[in-house]
Order: structure tokens, then sequence, then C-alpha cells
């Protein structure tokens, strides 16, 4: 899941400040999720780099971490909904 490479370095998408932004602060969001073990890409947790996850706590919200959808088990060939 966290797709290292042969030096250890993690390779999976996470967010960006400025979304992460928008939506809490713009949007008012209470909470995000994502699929990934992570709000802060793979790149950066390989460094111990947590300042995404650490804004959206910092501000009084939180995230869903390995969210996904139980659609797919329903009915796979249904995907889009």
């Amino acid at each position: 899941m966290e797709n290292k490479d042969a030096k250890g370095t993690a390779h999976y998408p996470g967010w960006s400040l400025p979304v992460l932004e928008f939506l809490y602060q713009d949007r008012e969001i209470t909470a995000s999720g994502h699929e990934t073990t992570d709000t802060d890409p793979g790149l950066a947790m390989t460094k111990d780099d947590y300042s995404l996850e650490t804004y959206i706590l910092s501000t009084n919200h939180y995230q869903i971490e390995l969210l996904t959808t139980s659609i797919r088990r329903r009915n796979p060939e249904r995907w889009w909904w």
C-alpha cells in the first residue's frame, strides 16, 4: 500500500496545503477523507513530514484515512456510482 521503491521511499498521492486550506477555510468542510494511509503524500511521509495532517488537526477538524466504498463489492460492474 505504501508503494515503496528500492530505497524505501513511499510513492502514493496526497493532498496539498492550498487545496486543504480552500476546503476547510473557504468551503468550511468538517472533515476530509482519502483512500491512502495518510493525508500527506508518500514522498513527504518518507521524510517524516506530517505538515498537512498537522494542519487539519490543528484547526480542530478531523480526517478519515483508508476510506473506501462498498459499491464495488455490491456490484463490481457498476463502479461509477
